[in-house]
């Protein structure tokens, strides 16, 4: 009964967000957007017509980011609950795991403790409000109390406890050292009572699944982008353009902060509250060891404490993964090869191991693995052995290093990343061969990896669809600087477009004005070049340097991404 008691009253609240008063629900507003653009298409002359295009555009945009703002709160408001009421669960197992105790030690066979097994039976029934659970009664008398899949809440004085992190429940077990292990309960909701429900409604918000209420809405408003777009780009406008029309996909997540994660705060955590972005509330961010250099898992634990916090931004990281430092080859094994994918591109190397320098050397055979593989990725990018117009798509944003401990890997490892900011895509190692001592010693394992606590470059990137990105770390930098925002930080927004006629822009950076004047005859990347030559003539005076994006230095081809140092 608790389980759909919970699921009632979250289906209360987001029901108001998709049942709207007449007039004012998606399908009303669409109408109207549509009907705006059929009278448009019949006078397209007419400047009225034009306006209420885009007054009813903004309308609808403003109702999807109210829908999505009310279901991040719902979400929000759920994490709470969970965090709460899981709170409850792992103090009621403690409680009766004492209870067993007593009973156990006090009882003979002749006297009860009935109080005591009152009590115990009041707390049970208060634990099956929460979650679903079988028991049994041991020969001592002691309660034996498990999750409906199996896993132990309270076996005689032991008790285990529940976990809520990464939209996902965890069981967890500490050892008498203080060590904690833990594994995701695969299906929350099968857990039953309130926290089941709890984790199914969470289920139906998470970002990430286009099944739920989410990402249906996403998929919605995409669509709607791409259709808008893709007739927008087969008619002619009233003045002459040059520059091609970009998908949304394409020009999605327009204002970019990008910053390293401070190795030397790592281990330390982030309260709660500490932070706060856009005016929400950021969760704990947990600190971690520091990974060959970087911070990985405080990365890790960033991202997610951000995203969780529905702030309006998304946090994401950059994959990387890192092989064991390579193993020298002997002269046995000049001539061998070594064969594998990168993301499906074909890597092969033959073994130099007749005479030094060669492979026998460590660091050179790291170093020509390294190459091997970024010239297998170039050429495959460059289309080497296609005729045009045959390309080879798409095209792969990896690059390899040679680990010197400090960048993410161990001296002479290779280490993969992805070369675009915020990249969390795969990066998949295949037909290694691990029983071939030759190809062992690459140090190298298949696997398909992402962005995750052990597979990222430390480095943490915000974006945002539009508008700033607002952060408050309270009367000084030093929690910050533990995520690299007071130090350089990067912002970038839209690319330059060329205009279509000669255009006088002005505007300020950090008080200071700044006036350019902007080209038709000029491509966007020169246009865009302008601008950042008038912004750096006064970085003197406003601490703040410009340059043109190409996509891998903090923004999108064309944009111009400021970047500036703060201090303390």
């Amino acid at each position: 009964m608790n389980n759909l008691q919970a699921q009632q009253q979250i289906m209360k609240v987001v029901g108001t967000t998709f049942n709207e008063a007449s007039g004012l629900a998606v399908n009303d507003l669409m109408s109207q957007f549509w009907a705006a653009w059929q009278a448009l298409s019949n006078n397209p002359e007419l400047s009225s017509a034009r306006q209420t295009v885009v007054q009813k555009a903004e309308i609808l945009n403003d109702k999807f980011q109210s829908m999505t703002a009310d279901i991040n709160q719902v979400k929000l408001n759920i994490g709470e609950n969970l965090k709460s009421t899981i709170s409850d669960v792992n103090s009621l197992t403690k409680q009766l795991a004492n209870i067993n105790v007593k009973i156990s030690a006090s009882e003979t066979t002749r006297q009860q403790q009935n109080d005591l097994r009152d009590t115990r039976d009041d707390l049970l029934k208060k634990l099956s409000g929460y979650v679903d659970v079988n028991y049994f009664e041991s020969a001592n008398g002691a309660y034996t109390i498990m999750l409906g899949d199996g896993h132990s809440l309270v076996n005689n004085n032991e008790s285990w406890s529940l976990d809520w992190s990464d939209n996902k429940l965890h069981w967890v077990q500490t050892s008498a050292t203080g060590a904690k292990t833990m594994a995701v309960i695969s299906s929350g909701e099968a857990l039953g009572a309130k926290l089941g429900g709890l984790v199914g409604m969470n289920n139906q918000l998470v970002e990430g699944n286009p099944d739920n209420y989410l990402g249906r809405l996403n998929s919605l408003a995409n669509s709607l982008i791409r259709e808008v777009n893709q007739q927008h780009s087969q008619g002619v406008g009233m003045v002459p353009f040059s520059d091609r029309l970009v998908s949304s996909e394409a020009a999605h997540d327009a204002a970019l902060l990008h910053t390293t994660v401070d190795v030397d705060t790592a281990a330390e955590t982030i309260i709660a509250g500490s932070l706060q972005i856009n005016g929400r509330d950021i969760g704990r961010i947990d600190g971690s060891s520091v990974v060959y250099g970087q911070a990985m898992g405080k990365t890790y634990n960033a991202a997610a404490a951000i995203n969780n916090a529905g702030a309006g931004v998304i946090a994401k990281m950059t994959t990387q993964v890192a092989g064991s430092a390579v193993t020298p080859m002997t002269a046995a094994d000049d001539g061998q090869s070594i064969s594998f994918t990168v993301n499906g591109i074909a890597v092969n190397y033959t073994v130099d191991a007749a005479g030094a320098p060669d492979d026998t050397d460590p660091a050179l055979l790291a170093s020509h693995l390294k190459d091997a593989v970024n010239q297998a990725i170039s050429d495959y990018n460059d289309n080497v052995g296609l005729t045009p117009p045959q390309t080879n798509q798409p095209k792969i944003t990896i690059e390899v290093l040679v680990g010197n401990g400090l960048n993410g890997g161990a001296v002479n490892a290779l280490v993969l990343r992805n070369t675009n900011k915020g990249d969390e895509s795969q990066i998949v190692l295949a037909g290694l061969d691990q029983t071939d001592p030759v190809e062992a010693k690459a140090g190298l394992t298949d696997g398909t990896y992402t962005a995750d606590a052990a597979h990222n470059t430390g480095a943490l990137s915000v974006f945002t669809g539009s508008g700033p990105i607002s952060i408050d770390g309270g009367a000084d930098d030093t929690i910050m600087a533990e995520l690299g925002w007071a130090g350089t930080v990067h912002y970038s927004d839209n690319a330059v477009t060329v205009p279509g006629a000669n255009s006088p822009v002005s505007f300020t950076v950090n008080g200071h004005a700044v006036s350019v004047n902007l080209l038709s005859a000029d491509t966007a990347a020169q246009n865009a070049q302008l601008i950042v030559d008038a912004i750096n003539l006064v970085s003197a005076k406003s601490g703040v340097t410009a340059k043109v994006g190409n996509g891998t230095n903090g923004g999108i081809l064309n944009a111009v991404v400021f970047s500036s140092e703060t201090s303390d």
